[in-house]
């Protein structure tokens, strides 16, 4: 067993940055998609072109491709992606309705009706719906900073956990 201190400062860091995501997700919102698709897409191509200084052609065809098929096409992507989404949400909810009759599990069947309808509201209005969750996500890490800021500056010393090996534990 180890007694390892729990430090501040990286609580008060980890704080401070999940407030920032917070905000950054509650107001970019659905332009965040798009920055990920064309970030995800310039290393995409960065990838490709090594692979051809390498001389990994096949490699380098691919990685240029999708690179430039993602931020040429982010505006397309973006849109099929919530599409996708909304489908599956609809397709694991019946999943789980099922199995929540068959199993007479009523909790698990109140929660698979809700996944049906969160996938409807996803797949008819996609761009409604995305604004309202990126600012749930982005209100929830707010909050998550929030209680760790509150917590790194409220305790008044390191605390010492202990760990405990797998080993030891019978």
């Amino acid at each position: 067993m180890h007694v390892k201190p729990i430090n501040k400062k990286a609580i008060l860091v980890s704080s401070l940055i999940s407030i920032i995501a917070g905000i950054l997700i509650a107001v970019l919102g659905y332009d965040l998609l798009y920055i990920f698709f064309i970030v995800i897409g310039a290393l995409a191509l960065i990838g490709g072109i090594l692979s051809f200084i390498r001389k990994y052609i096949f490699g380098g065809i691919i990685g240029v491709a999708i690179g430039v098929l993602l931020i040429i096409g982010a505006e397309f992507f973006v849109p099929a992606l919530l599409i996708v989404n909304g489908v599956l949400l609809c397709v694991f909810g019946i999943y789980d309705f099922a199995i929540s009759v068959v199993l007479k599990d009523f909790k698990n069947l109140i929660f698979s009706i809700l996944t049906v309808i969160v996938g409807v509201f996803f797949f008819l209005y996609t761009e409604q719906t995305i604004g309202w969750i990126f600012f749930v996500i982005g209100a929830l890490f707010i909050a998550l900073g929030i209680v760790g800021l509150i917590t790194s500056l409220f305790s008044k010393k390191d605390k010492k956990v202990k760990e405990v090996d797998v080993k030891d534990v019978k």
